[in-house]
Formats: structure tokens, sequence, C-alpha cells
């Protein structure tokens, strides 16, 4: 038979033994989940980039397609929206910086496709239809490097993501 003092000695050390177990165990399952959380943000983040630079992409390839023969909006460019909808794209930038980190290689070509954006707005602000005519070409390769920056950037981003 034990002595109380041993009995006692032995409950403690379980409950704690027990207790210890729990909280690591919770400390290591909270960490998990709040991985796989910031895993779901940022797949959420690139995606919505993608998304918004995909759209602004073709509104600015829209702005440079030659109008189809005897169509009657020939030469009615909504300006405004493509511009608009390269905002929504370069503000989707912000996201990405925020949750991938500001240094990190998505930032960066992040960063690089807004700046594609951004050559691209300033060549379709203010410019007349004729202006816009004149350097489609200029409009048509800008969209085109806007669109391998974003491909670099989604590969970047799933990289980080399969890691």
């Amino acid at each position: 038979m034990l002595p109380a003092w041993a009995t006692v000695a032995i409950s403690l050390g379980a409950a704690f033994i027990t207790g210890a177990t729990a909280l690591v165990g919770s400390l290591l399952r909270g960490r998990h989940e709040r991985a796989m959380q910031l895993r779901d943000r940022r797949i959420d983040v690139a995606g919505e980039l993608c998304r918004s630079a995909l759209a602004g992409i073709a509104a600015i390839r829209d702005t440079v397609r030659p109008p189809a023969a005897g169509d009657p909006s020939a030469g009615d460019i909504d300006t405004r929206g493509v511009l608009e909808q390269l905002h929504r794209a370069e503000a989707e930038v912000g996201l990405v910086l925020l949750v991938f980190g500001t240094r990190s290689d998505a930032a960066s070509q992040a960063r690089t496709v807004r700046a594609r954006l951004r050559d691209a707005e300033l060549a379709i602000k203010d410019a007349s239809p004729e202006e816009l005519c004149a350097k489609a070409g200029d409009v048509r390769d800008t969209a085109e490097e806007a669109e391998s920056a974003l491909e670099r950037f989604m590969d970047t981003a799933r990289n980080v993501l399969e890691e």
C-alpha cells in the first residue's frame, strides 16, 4: 500500500502531465488553424488580384481594338470605366502586400503588375480616340507586359501556397 503523500504526488504529477499535454496540443492546433486561415486568405487575395487585373487587361485591349465595320458606337470608348477597372486592380495589390508581406516575391511581382497597369492608365487617360488609335500598338504591348507580369505573380503565389 502506498503512503498518502505518494498517492497525492502521483495524482498531481498525472494532472500536470495531462494539463501540459492538453496545452501543447491546443497551442499546436491553434497555430495550424491560423496557418490554414492565412493560406485561405492568401488564395482569396491572389484570386481577386488576378480577376481584377485580367478584367483590366481586357478593358485595355478593348480600348484599342478596332471597331467592327458599321458599328454605330465606333469611336465611343468608356475611358472612365476602363480607368475604374484599372484602379480596382491596383487596389488589390495593396491587399497582396498586406497578406503575403511587403518583402515577399509575390509582393514584388504584384508591384510589377501594378506598374504595368499604371503604364496603360497613363497611355489611355485623357487620350482622344485618334490618339489611342495612333498608339494602339504601344497600348497592346503594355497589356501584354501586364499579362506576363500577372502570370509571374500567379506562379510565385502558387509556389508560396504550396510550401
